[in-house]
């Protein structure tokens, strides 16, 4: 397939905004199960008191 320069251009940007839009949405989830784990985690030292 040949393309010109600003299409290569194109392509590859579209292609680098996919791969950060995946690792966000990782993070993302990461994220929210840490910030879970630490609610119940604070919730047990509560029932503890």
């Amino acid at each position: 397939m040949d393309m010109d320069e600003e299409s290569e251009k194109v392509a590859v940007e579209l292609a680098a905004q996919g791969v950060i839009g995946k690792r966000v949405d990782q993070m993302e989830s990461d994220f929210m199960m840490a910030l879970d784990y630490m609610i119940e985690l604070a919730e047990k030292d509560e029932d503890d008191k």
